[in-house]
């Protein structure tokens, strides 16, 4: 056998394989478990739900990115968070967002606080908008803004 007979076998063996770029594994068993969602005009801004896959579990928070709101033409970018639902993560979470409507907070505009959900830094800070107090959350990548009630809302209470 020539070298290049040789090459070109090991070439054929090599490149020949098939490499799936794709596998089907069947459909998900995951449910998704809404804990609530927050809308405006009939559109949703936000929404939370638990991801259950047998025994894990996971939450996640998906948004429509707010950057994008007012964009001609319109442009859908929603974004999510995901994390796990330990230690009453999501009712500290709702903390956080209820402190931007406490007393002290309610007109402070520097007011924001700095969190990890997750694996991502977010924070959730003072927004007023036509005389509105909002919450606004933002990560890398966007934000939203949700009232009081809306918050409630999307917290299921």
């Amino acid at each position: 056998m020539t070298k290049a007979t040789i090459l070109l076998a090991v070439l054929l063996f090599v490149a020949g394989r098939p490499s799936a770029q794709i596998t089907v594994n069947g459909p998900s068993t995951a449910t998704n478990v809404p804990i609530g969602k927050a809308k405006s005009v009939g559109s949703t801004i936000a929404e939370l739900y638990y991801l259950v896959n047998g025994r894990d579990t996971t939450c996640i928070l998906m948004y429509e990115n707010a950057k994008f709101k007012d964009t001609k033409p319109k442009v859908f970018d929603f974004q999510s968070v995901s994390f796990k639902p330990w230690d009453g993560t999501v009712e500290k979470l709702y903390q956080v967002f209820k402190s931007v409507f406490a007393e002290g907070n309610r007109d402070n505009k520097s007011f924001r606080v700095s969190i990890t959900l997750g694996r991502e830094n977010v924070s959730i800070g003072h927004y007023k908008s036509l005389g509105f107090t909002m919450a606004e959350f933002r990560s890398e990548k966007g934000f939203f803004r949700v009232t009081e009630k809306q918050t409630d809302k999307l917290f299921g209470k």
